[in-house]
């Protein structure tokens, strides 16, 4: 039923006008006569000539309507605060505070997921608050943080089901809809696994650097703890490239772009598309969309080889310890012996102490050593499948993530499957590098 003679531009406007009005009426609750003073449009020819003063009138009222509307949101309802709020809470923006998190909750997520307790999380989360500088936030922001954990299947650990959330609700809703905050759930459990493997590698770093002094002294586990040291190098890389991508150039060029596109903002539709494109662009290139769930899959079992290894150093660690302690406690023995004039040691728990050294030798460390190479042999090939993926992706950045990952062509070297599809990309760069502007090859200079 609409006019022939309208514009299509025209007839938008006008049904955004009559949306935004009652938007603020009914939902806002906002009861303001915002175009008294617009000319009455009964007596306008509009099919004599009268269409552009129609025009006028509508783009007038236009941007007086959405720019209310806008205010109202932005001032009375604090959205671009609740958009920064999300940003540092859910995306993982608030470093101090997610790190404190993780110190004060890892005990009680390692354990099974049957054993935690809302109520114990949620004072948890408000202690981690008043410890770190979000304590300074708005109290109205920080009210609406909580904790969430998920339906728990057998084998689940509190890691698998805890989540925050951030509850909005009023006008703020129609840009936070429950779509836009399910997908905002999806990315924070991706980044906080991604971040619960960088606190694990930390984790193993750490005890690294307090067992390289001690177990040095038993000198058979030389060969493991290089070992160790080798495999924390190759995932600790692997994790910063992923983290460095997803948080610098898929989050943080996002929201970039939304924070310029809330700027410039015509009118409430504006504002939700941004926020839409927001989503569905962090979601394509951080390979969260159905097209990509083969990649996180492969991602998720590179990350379980990680948790896995760093049970296994553990378990080297243990025995490690307790052989140094035997082994000290020979010594100790032999010493006081040698004080009261004897040579050699007849404790009868000398035997058993010895039969244990035997069985750490020649079961304990060689069946470490093997699981070690296991684990180490799994990673690799997983990296390599998941490179491989990369490739095989039109996104120009996910190839270079791949690049960044392999950057001493280290996997293109072990993994046959990852060096063919690298391969067409390399002919490539060697074509551009040997051809010049007008096409021929040049030539080539070789040092005397």
């Amino acid at each position: 039923m609409v006019p022939s003679f309208f514009p299509g531009e025209l007839t938008e406007k006008i049904l955004l006008i009559g949306k935004t009005k009652k938007f603020m009426q009914r939902v806002c609750g906002v009861q303001e006569q915002l175009f008294r003073d617009a000319p009455p449009l009964d007596s306008m020819d509009v099919a004599q000539g009268g269409s552009v003063e129609l025009t006028k009138i509508v783009n007038s009222v236009y941007t007086t309507v959405s720019k209310r509307l806008l205010e109202i949101l932005y001032k009375q309802f604090k959205f671009v605060d609740h958009l920064h709020a999300i940003r540092r809470y859910l995306l993982l923006g608030q470093g101090d505070f997610i790190r404190h998190l993780m110190d004060v909750l890892h005990k009680d997520l390692a354990g099974p997921a049957s054993a935690l307790y809302i109520h114990n999380l949620t004072s948890t989360l408000e202690t981690a608050v008043r410890a770190t500088n979000a304590q300074y936030d708005d109290p109205d922001t920080l009210s609406r943080l909580d904790v969430q954990l998920f339906e728990v299947s057998p084998g689940d650990v509190g890691w698998d089901v805890f989540s925050l959330v951030y509850r909005v609700d009023g006008p703020i809703r129609t840009v936070f809809n429950h779509e836009s905050m399910a997908t905002y759930l999806k990315i924070f459990n991706f980044l906080w696994r991604t971040k619960r493997m960088e606190f694990y590698l930390a984790e193993v770093w750490s005890k690294q650097m307090s067992f390289a002094r001690s177990l040095s002294q038993v000198t058979e586990l030389k060969g493991v703890l290089k070992m160790c040291q080798t495999m924390h190098a190759a995932m600790s890389h692997f994790v910063n490239q992923i983290q460095y991508y997803f948080v610098f150039e898929v989050l943080e060029c996002s929201w970039h772009e939304l924070l310029k596109a809330v700027e410039t903002a015509e009118d409430l539709d504006q504002l939700i598309k941004a926020h839409g494109q927001f989503l569905e662009t962090i979601v394509a290139h951080a390979m969260l969309g159905p097209e990509s769930k083969a990649m996180l899959s492969q991602l998720r079992s590179i990350f379980d080889v990680i948790v896995n290894f760093k049970s296994a150093q553990e378990g080297v660690y243990e025995a490690g310890s307790e052989e140094l302690a035997r082994r000290n406690l020979d010594t100790g023995k032999a010493y006081e012996a040698s004080l009261a004039g004897q040579w050699g040691v007849t404790d009868p728990s000398l035997y058993a102490r010895n039969s244990q050294t035997s069985k750490f030798l020649k079961q304990v460390l060689p069946e470490a050593e093997a699981k070690l190479r296991v684990l180490m042999r799994q990673f690799k090939d997983m990296v390599g499948r998941f490179l491989t993926m990369l490739m095989s992706k039109s996104d120009a950045n996910l190839r270079f993530l791949s690049f960044r990952v392999d950057f001493n062509e280290f996997y293109r070297r072990e993994i046959p499957e990852y060096s063919d599809a690298c391969s067409p990309f390399q002919s490539k760069t060697r074509s551009r590098r040997t051809v010049g502007r007008s096409g021929l090859s040049q030539p080539s200079f070789t040092a005397k």
